[in-house]
């Protein structure tokens, strides 16, 4: 729950990041595509470094895949929060990471 909030909180601080991030992931031939690599792999070497942790301690399934967690959940959250800042701006940062906390806890349905 913790990293959610930071994320949240992160990209609340800093949008730019965000929206240079998002929209220039997919250029991969330009200059900004190698720096946009290395502080994706340092934000999600952190969220894998807390999920190695919570396997460790049994909070998760051992058989979880650290690494695509982490893509995953640095994923959501970032489109998450730019959706949130872009079209719902009133909402509070906590709607926002309890929505959120709430839909991974539920795993979708899926």
């Amino acid at each position: 729950m913790g990293l959610i909030r930071a994320e949240l909180a992160y990209i609340q601080r800093h949008r730019s990041f965000a929206q240079l991030l998002l929209s220039e992931m997919w250029r991969t031939n330009r200059e900004w595509h190698q720096t946009l690599q290395l502080l994706r792999g340092e934000a999600i070497g952190v969220i894998a470094e807390v999920l190695r942790r919570g396997v460790d301690e049994a909070y998760f399934d051992a058989q979880l895949d650290v690494r695509m967690a982490a893509a995953a959940l640095f994923g959501v959250c970032l489109v998450v929060a730019v959706d949130w800042l872009v079209f719902e701006p009133d909402r509070t940062l906590e709607s926002v990471q309890e929505s959120l906390i709430a839909v991974i806890r539920a795993r979708v349905g899926i």
